[in-house]
Parts: structure tokens; C-alpha cells; sequence
């Protein structure tokens, strides 16, 4: 289901490593959520990007997730909460230095 102004979407490179992001871009309303995710009912979701306090969610029936976010609020969930992974820079488009060029519509 759409919710107006509310993106989510999940990626991963494995089962275990994968993320959701759900972000709420509208600038003054609150936003009421119930999405969908990769993860079994009774999973626990925490949110890997809050420096403190981090969000716990558990996951529902269907694998639904339910949650608040404020306006321009982010959550990025994961199952077990935070991985520490090394960073890694696999390619950068354009080579640094470069313009990049984009049709004209």
C-alpha cells in the first residue's frame, strides 16, 4: 500500500545482512506506518542508524511492522540490531573529477 510522501525499501547483500529503510520526507505531518519486510513474525528489528535509545520493533503477522515516524524521520531496521562492517568503496560513477552528463528531458 502507498502511503503519501513515505519511502521504504529493503536491500542486502545475504538473508542476514539485509536492511529496511523507511523514511517519512513530508516536512510537518507525522506519519502512521504498517509495511511489509523480509523477516518472520517475531523477529526483532532495531533501528541501526539511532545514536542512542534505539528503535525496537518487533515484526507481526505477515512479517508487518508498524511505527511512527515524525516528520523527515528515518529508520533504518535490521535484525539483532548494529554490525560493525568495515567500509568499502566498490566503484564511484563518474571517476572523480568527471561531469556527469544526464539526457535532457
Amino acid at each position: 500500500e502507498k502511503i503519501e510522501d513515505v519511502l521504504v525499501f529493503t536491500r542486502g547483500c545475504s538473508a542476514e545482512d539485509r536492511l529496511t529503510l523507511i523514511a517519512n520526507f513530508h516536512s510537518h505531518d507525522t506519519k502512521a506506518i504498517a509495511v511489509k519486510t523480509p523477516w518472520p513474525k517475531g523477529a526483532n528489528l532495531f533501528d541501526v542508524v539511532a545514536e542512542k535509545n534505539p528503535t525496537h520493533l518487533p515484526v507481526g503477522l505477515d512479517g508487518t511492522v508498524q511505527a511512527t515516524l515524525p516528520p523527515l524521520g528515518v529508520l533504518v531496521l535490521a535484525a539483532g540490531g548494529v554490525k560493525v562492517v568495515p567500509p568499502t568503496v566498490v566503484s564511484v560513477t563518474p571517476r572523480h573529477g568527471r561531469v556527469a552528463e544526464l539526457p535532457a528531458d
